[in-house]
This record gives structure tokens, sequence and C-alpha cells, in this order.
């Protein structure tokens, strides 16, 4: 009877981790599709003017980000958790976690009650809760810290694997479209923010890195975390100018975003590779359509804000000797437009 009983137990047991594991993976598969979760991106920002003021206050936050090791920006940063745009309430939860203080708190755990009751329906509750993981992990080194902030979350390491070949390794093209802007593609942009602070703090990120599924230009970001800033920017240089052919908006935004993050003297880089990339251009050969690797770099100097980059690009809208490629001075011109407009400002976090 006894042996009976733990068979049947046994069994009983086996079920139980099968359905679990089965339901996990359901979730997971859920958090890799879009399910709607632009459509909150609408709505008092649209037409001209509103895109204006979007623009606006796409560069206040940028400003803000940009100031954060001169002061506290806790307070205003905050602000925008009332924004009546779904993406800026996003990137103020987002910028909030990033920045590891505990003044945070008040203002996570107010916005994560909202979430709960539904009156903040639009920004993902596991975002919060990761945010919230990373203030209270902020004295934690290595694996013990990836692993206390993924499971604040309400996930594990190993779930965070699978979700990273759920989104960044669908098996058509299809599914490529299914899983932009999806819940568990601003999780992996997460995974790959710890990961780097974790390595601009002397932690050893390759064994977790090798385990992800993650774009080119997240290992090309990832590697910058443990190198020196001059090292880190010549690094994305490269990347940006002379080895993407194709890129995608994740590339993008790792590309044009970061390098303007690392502050002035990327903007200084900037704009001695955009004069490099005019006295050599054989060095930095054109790609062949649209998606053009020189895209990067331009919409990194509109987004520096700095007008001293007007000139550059219209040289590039003039073309260089001997090209033929209507594209790279395409991408000068609305570079340029975008500048004097500023209209772009940089998207950290995105």
């Amino acid at each position: 009877m006894g042996r009976k009983y733990l068979l049947l137990l046994g069994v009983a047991m086996l079920t139980a981790f099968g359905a679990r594991a089965a339901w996990r993976e359901c979730v997971l598969q859920q958090l890799a599709s879009s399910g709607g979760a632009s459509a909150h991106e609408a709505g008092p920002f649209d037409g001209p003017e509103g895109k204006a003021a979007l623009d606006k206050r796409n560069g206040r936050f940028a400003d803000l980000w940009m100031a954060r090791q001169r002061r506290d920006v806790v307070p205003e940063i905050a602000s925008f958790l009332d924004d009546p745009y779904y993406g800026m309430r996003k990137r103020a939860v987002r910028a909030l976690g990033w920045l590891e203080k505990p003044s945070a708190k008040p203002y996570l755990e107010k916005t994560l009650q909202r979430v709960k009751s539904g009156k903040e329906p639009q920004v993902p509750v596991q975002l919060v809760h990761w945010a919230l993981g990373r203030i209270d992990a902020r004295h934690l080194r290595g694996k013990a810290k990836l692993q206390a902030v993924t499971q604040s979350a309400g996930f594990s390491w190993d779930e965070m694997v699978r979700l990273s070949r759920k989104v960044y390794a669908p098996p058509t093209l299809d599914d490529v479209y299914a899983v932009q802007g999806s819940v568990g593609m601003q999780l992996l942009q997460e995974v790959a923010a710890l990961l780097y602070a974790m390595g601009k703090q002397g932690d050893n990120i390759q064994p977790f890195v090798a385990q992800l599924t993650l774009p080119r230009a997240y290992h090309v970001y990832l590697r910058g975390a443990q190198q020196n800033v001059q090292q880190e920017i010549e690094l994305v240089l490269n990347y940006s100018t002379r080895e993407v052919e194709i890129v995608g908006p994740e590339e993008e935004w790792v590309c044009e975003d970061h390098l303007v993050a690392l502050g002035q003297p990327a903007l200084d880089a900037i704009e001695r590779r955009l004069r490099d990339m005019l006295a050599h251009p054989t060095m930095y050969p054109e790609p062949s359509g649209y998606g053009t690797r020189h895209i990067m770099i331009f919409r990194a100097a509109a987004k520096t804000r700095r007008r001293d980059f007007l000139g550059l690009l219209r040289k590039f809208e003039e073309g260089s000797p001997g090209s033929q490629n209507k594209w790279v001075g395409d991408h000068a011109y609305r570079s340029r437009i975008a500048l004097e407009e500023r209209s772009v400002a940089p998207r950290f976090p995105a």
C-alpha cells in the first residue's frame, strides 16, 4: 500500500511539475507577443502640434538624464510618471530603476499601486517590479544581483534566457514583427541595461551575456561595459560606421542613443568621425540600400542637438566625390532638418 501511494504521489508531482512548466512557457510566449502594447502610444500628441510638444518633452527628459551625475534628478524624472503620454511614463519608470536610488521607491510604489488597481493599465507591471528590484538589489554584485532583480519581476534567470530566444530568434519573419514593442522585448532591454551597469561596476558579465540571444548591437553595447570610456566610444563608432549594413530599431537605439549618453567625449568623437568620413570616404564604404550604416551616426549627430554639426551634415547632403548612393544624402538631409528643428533627442531609457 505504501509503495502504491508513493508511486501515485510521484506521478502527481511530475504531472503538476509538467503542468507548471507548460504554464510558464505560455507566460513567456505571451510576453514575447506585442498584444497591442504600442496601441497606447497615440493620443494627446497626435498631429503636428502634438508632435512638437512631445519632441520638447523628449528633449527635457534627455537633458535630465544627462544631468544625473551632477545633481539629484529623481523628483524631476518622477514627474513624468504622470505624463499624458504612455511612452514617457514607461521611460520614467525605467529611468528611476536605472538610477537605483532609494529616494525613487515611493514614486515607483505609488505607480505600482495605480497599475495594480487598473488606474495605470498602460505601463507593464513587470517593469515597475523590475525597477523596484534594481533599487533593492543595489548593494548586491554578480549573479546574486542578477537573480534578485529578475526574481523581483517574477522570473528566474533561466526564464529570461528562454525569453531572449523567443524574442530575438523567432522562427519566421511574421514573428519578428509580432515581438516588436512586446513586454518581453522591454524586459530584455532591462536585462541588457542591468548587465551593462554590472559590467561598469567591475562584474564579469560575459558568462551571462553568452547565455542570451541578443542582437549583435547589444553584444557591442555590453562589450563596452567593461572598457574605459574612450575605448567604448571607439567600439560603438566603428560598429555604427564600418560594420553595419542593415539594422533594426534595436540596433539604432543602442548605437545612437547610447553613444550620445556617453557625454561630451562621445560628442567630440562623433564630430571627428564625421570629418574623417568626409576626408577618407573609401574607409567607410557606402551600403547598397536604404538601411545604411551612415544613418546611425547622422542621427546621433542630430540627437546631440549641437548646431555646429549642421555644416558637416550639409556636406554629406552634397555627396562625396564619385558617390552614387542617394540614400546617404537623404539621411544627412533628414538628420540636418531634425537638428535644426530640435525634433529628435536621445531616448534613454528607450
